[in-house]
Parts: C-alpha cells; sequence; structure tokens
C-alpha cells in the first residue's frame, strides 16, 4: 500500500487534523489556566502556562504548513511564508523556554546555572535551532519548486 504524502486523504491531512486537536486542546488548558493567573499572582501557575504559550506558538504554524499540504497544489507563496513563520516561531520560543526554565529554578530554588538545567536548555535550544535552519532550507526548495512551477504554467 503507498501513502500519499499530499492532497486529500494523505499523511499530511490526517497530520493537519491532528495538530488542530492539539491546538484545541492547548487553547482550552490555557483558558482554563488564565482565571488562576489573573486572580492570583501565584509563580506555580506561570510555570504551567509558559509552555502552553510556547506548544501554541510552534503548533500553530505547523498546523497552517499541513493545511497548505493538503492542497493539490503545494508550491505556493503561501507555503513558502508558512514555513518562514515556523523557522521565526522556532527562534522566538527561545525566551519562552529560557524563561520557564528560570521560573521553574526560582520555585524549587535551585541555581539556573545547575548542570541538569543548563543541559536541558541547550538541547531544547539546539532543537530549536535546528528546526528553524531545517525549515528555513524547505522554504528555499519549495521557492525554486514554486519558480519551477511558474515558468512551466506560463510555458503551457
Amino acid at each position: 500500500m503507498k501513502l500519499k504524502m499530499f492532497g486529500k486523504k494523505s499523511v499530511s491531512s490526517f497530520l493537519f487534523w491532528l495538530f488542530v486537536m492539539c491546538l484545541v486542546f492547548l487553547f482550552v488548558n490555557f483558558l482554563l489556566f488564565l482565571p488562576d493567573l489573573v486572580q492570583n499572582d501565584n509563580f506555580p501557575v506561570l510555570i504551567n502556562i509558559i509552555p502552553l504559550i510556547g506548544g501554541l506558538i510552534i503548533l500553530f504554524p505547523l498546523t497552517l504548513i499541513f493545511n497548505s499540504f493538503r492542497k493539490n497544489v503545494i508550491f505556493t507563496i503561501q507555503s513558502i511564508k508558512y514555513l518562514n513563520l515556523f523557522a521565526l516561531c522556532n527562534i522566538f520560543v527561545i525566551p519562552i523556554n529560557i524563561l520557564a526554565a528560570y521560573s521553574l529554578a526560582e520555585i524549587s530554588g535551585q541555581p539556573l546555572v545547575n548542570d541538569n538545567v543548563l543541559l536541558s536548555l541547550i538541547q531544547v535550544f539546539g532543537l530549536n535551532i535546528l528546526l528553524a535552519i531545517f525549515a528555513l532550507f524547505i522554504a528555499a526548495i519549495f521557492k525554486q519548486g514554486f519558480q519551477v512551477q511558474q515558468e512551466n504554467d506560463l510555458t503551457i
């Protein structure tokens, strides 16, 4: 059995709906923590809400990317913009992860420059930077594919 990667009834379509469900789940959890955050200035609530915000920031452009891959034509300006947005979001989420680590260290009384915390931060930053670079490479490939598609459409 051959799996379709793009278009309707494909892996992209499945991943789109999976990420939509994850976004809804994260958004509902975010809304559940919001009243506690407004009512009392408690750090544990902030620690719970910061990863939710980071998850929303990463999952939203991924959902847009897989939505554009569900269409018949995948080499579009829209796909390129979403890939660039995903790269930017991966860079933007790094300070959010630093804030979460700092908040957690503040609550637990552990120093932020602990070996375990520092190693975890380096791994997360490395992953975010690699994902951003990979998305930029894919965006460049899609840009070339879009240009070739435009040239082919003009010759026909």
